[in-house]
């Protein structure tokens, strides 16, 4: 009427395992917070992405889970582990936000472009909160790209720089050039064509954490 001896340790054996295993999870989140704390990847009130779909606003850091707030307002709670294990982009860190457009325009404004480039380029420089560094490569650049290999239509590359990190002034920024971009094209008597195209980096003060 004993117990199984083999039965007992083969038990043993398999509840040391499934404890180890509940244990590792709920330490491993601890030891993350402390990394967290220590890396300080980013702090409350931070902008965060990361990379995953799940991004927002820091509310609060915990040593076992971190609290962000989405843009939809969705209270979002996670495991300092994945935080650890994330590759974090903190928007509230970056240097600088880059515009970058091209211009796509049609095949019979060709004769008016060296004209359009030049205007551009002066409405760029007088626009308050763009950078033109060419030492630190934060120039404002304006230039004839090349032709549509399609259509023959003259393609003009514009980039420039905002100094700043907040995303509702950099938003109203990048709107006041993008019509000033408009209005220098309407000047020329030019015309943009449906592919024209838009692309917005953030850059940090290292210069390579461009995304």
């Amino acid at each position: 009427t004993g117990l199984n001896l083999q039965s007992v340790l083969a038990f043993g054996g398999v509840g040391s395992v499934v404890l180890g295993l509940a244990c590792q999870t709920p330490l491993s989140n601890v030891v993350s917070g402390i990394l967290v704390a220590v890396t300080d990847p980013f702090e409350v009130g931070d902008e965060v992405d990361l990379g995953d779909g799940r991004a927002g606003y820091v509310e609060k850091m915990g040593w076992y889970t971190t609290e962000m707030r989405g843009y939809d307002n969705r209270a979002i709670t996670i495991p300092n582990a994945q935080i650890a294990e994330a590759t974090t982009i903190n928007y509230s860190r970056v240097h600088h936000q880059l515009l970058k457009t091209k211009l796509r325009l049609r095949r019979a404004d060709a004769p008016r472009v060296d004209a359009l480039v030049t205007d551009i380029r002066k409405t760029l420089a007088a626009t308050d909160g763009a950078v033109d560094d060419r030492e630190n490569k934060n120039a404002i650049r304006v230039y004839l790209e090349g032709y549509c290999p399609d259509t023959g239509s003259p393609e003009i590359d514009v980039e420039c720089h905002y100094l700043g990190s907040d995303t509702d002034e950099f938003l109203e920024w990048r709107e006041g050039v993008l019509l000033a971009i408009y209005d220098a094209v309407q000047r020329a008597d030019c015309e943009l064509t449906w592919k024209t195209s838009l692309e917005v980096r953030r850059q940090f003060a290292d210069g390579v954490g461009d995304v």
